[in-house]
């Protein structure tokens, strides 16, 4: 089989296993009272990690931008 069809064939294979598993993990039951509101905290923690961790990787980014710019408009 020729690289190039296997690339999208497999793509689209794990694509399908992905949603399966998520539509499985979302049909599960969401547990007491408890265990939702400590889920409310794990999810209020990541997302705020995750907010600075995007601010970060973004000023980051824009710093090595710069050099990298200068050396494609050059050449």
């Amino acid at each position: 089989m020729d690289i190039s069809l296997m690339v999208p064939v497999v793509s689209l294979l794990s694509l399908g296993t992905v949603g399966f598993l998520a539509r499985d993990v979302n049909k599960q039951n969401a547990g007491t009272k408890r265990m939702r509101e400590v889920a409310s905290f794990i999810r209020e923690g990541a997302n705020a990690f995750l907010k600075r961790e995007f601010k970060t990787i973004t000023y980051f980014i824009a710093f090595l931008a710069i050099p990298c710019g200068y050396s494609l408009n050059g050449k």
